[in-house]
């Protein structure tokens, strides 16, 4: 039985008429595929639900006939109208023709001005430095050239600003001749951060009599790691009477393998007179001969740590030592250096007993008979070291102690005094920036203005005090 379903079919799908030849043939229907239709619709606007299902054997007549039928819904069910604006795509869409140029132009310009600046930077140099260039080829000299000149640019942010981050010690009169580095975070104070309180700092026990007794022995330097804008806060808060007239921050430091280490030899000052106390040993580890490591403080509130290293401390200034490296070196690798330098002390002073002791014993023999004839048995007292240097370490904390009592009394008058220094240099260096008027061409070319005159330490000369080691040597 043979059927012709072109007629049905051309009102169905009127897109099928271009295939009127390839569709009238007969299809001959089988059991298994049975050709199945509906009465013809008396409209066009015919709902999807009520179209024919049509199943054939042929696969590529089937897939024609989904494909006509899509399109025949679209044309008769248009997409509804949008309610909203279509958004763009990206923000590109979205911006101005004459911008879009605009931005083409520059971005042109930029990646040419970075091509012609790498081609620029690998030029010849007109000092001795182009000798060792000579002889190598072209595109070899222009490279070593470029990546001699990307290393000068990466130095100049690794390095300190001068190699003299401190003043000549002879323009400084009446400083120590010893210089002690201090390190802030986690040696002197623990900060901690949550999000009621934000930051909190906490200062470790005994910090306030360490700073301003070690102040009276040592050139005394606070150097931290922190950038300046937070450290500068923190360190007037800290020490507002300046008993600390140095401080330094991470623009002073040195980055190595992306690390901030602390370079000693940039202090201008003669290392063997200098002692770095610090928590982190990369800080030092260009000059860790120089260095007392110090145990970071979580913020135990019964941590003596810094009152328990004042004895070690004082050693350097009751004898007087002129190279700080060997007593150092001898503590170095001591756990607990307090502990381990007070069972030195104990043994030192128990052996200068002892040798006293045989000194003082009377002589026997011909020396005593000799030592008669020369002038009889007189014999001057003189007082032993270690009794010596346990007077000289009680006469100086018993001056320091009354001297820090006065400073305690009258540490507000000394604020006082501090901020209204730094309300005068506020207002001086505001006025000057406002008397100034520079163009852009003339700051690029002279520089900016010289700064007004600092007063020192932060806007203020420390209180007066007495330096008990030049003192115990004219004692």
């Amino acid at each position: 039985m043979s059927v012709r379903i072109f007629h049905r079919l051309n009102f169905t799908i009127p897109k099928l008429s271009q295939y009127k030849a390839l569709y009238s043939t007969p299809i001959q229907a089988r059991s298994a595929h049975t050709i199945t239709h509906v009465s013809p619709p008396s409209t066009r606007n015919i709902h999807p639900i009520y179209a024919p299902s049509i199943q054939f054997t042929s696969a590529p007549r089937i897939r024609l006939l989904q494909t006509h039928y899509k399109s025949y819904l679209t044309e008769v069910t248009p997409p509804k109208p949008r309610s909203r604006p279509r958004k763009p795509s990206s923000n590109i869409d979205a911006i101005n023709p004459k911008m879009k140029k605009f931005l083409s132009v520059v971005g042109v310009t930029m990646i040419g001005s970075t091509i012609a600046l790498i081609l620029y930077s690998g030029r010849p140099f007109e000092s001795d430095r182009e000798n060792k260039y000579k002889d190598l080829g072209f595109f070899a000299a222009w490279y070593k050239r470029l990546r001699a000149r990307f290393e000068d640019l990466l130095q100049f942010f690794m390095e300190p600003p001068s190699d003299k981050l401190l003043q000549d010690k002879d323009t400084l009169p009446n400083f120590p001749p010893l210089t002690l580095v201090i390190n802030l975070e986690e040696t002197l104070i623990h900060s901690t951060w949550d999000r009621q309180h934000g930051w909190r700092f906490a200062k470790r026990p005994g910090l306030d009599y360490f700073l301003a007794y070690m102040a009276n022995l040592y050139e005394l330097v606070i150097w931290t790691a922190q950038p300046t804008y937070t450290a500068e806060p923190l360190l007037l808060k800290l020490d507002p009477l300046g008993m600390a007239p140095f401080k330094l921050t991470r623009d002073q430091t040195r980055y190595v393998d992306g690390k901030h280490v602390k370079d000693l030899s940039k202090l201008n000052r003669d290392l063997s007179k200098v002692i770095i106390m610090d928590s982190d040993p990369d800080a030092y580890s260009l000059q860790p001969e120089n260095a007392i490591y110090v145990p970071p403080w979580n913020g135990d509130p019964k941590d003596t740590f810094l009152i328990d290293i004042i004895p070690f401390l004082e050693y350097f200034i009751l004898f007087d030592v002129q190279d700080v490296l060997p007593i150092i070196k001898m503590f170095q690798n001591e756990k607990n250096l307090p502990q381990a330098f007070a069972e030195w002390e104990k043994n030192w002073k128990e052996q200068s007993r002892l040798e006293w002791e045989k000194a003082k014993q009377p002589k026997k023999g011909l020396a005593s008979w000799a030592f008669t004839l020369g002038g009889g048995h007189v014999q001057h007292e003189v007082t032993p070291v270690y009794q010596a240097v346990d007077l000289r370490r009680k006469y100086m904390r018993d001056e320091f102690n009354s001297h820090y009592k006065n400073i305690k009394e009258q540490a507000p008058q000394f604020q006082k005094m501090i901020q209204e220094e730094q309300k005068q240099f506020e207002q001086m260096h505001f006025k000057q920036l406002k008397d100034s008027k520079m163009t852009v061409w003339e700051l690029i070319t002279q520089g900016p203005p010289p700064p007004p005159v600092q007063p020192s330490d932060f806007g203020s000369s420390p209180p007066p005090q007495q330096n008990l080691a030049s003192e115990q040597k004219t004692a």
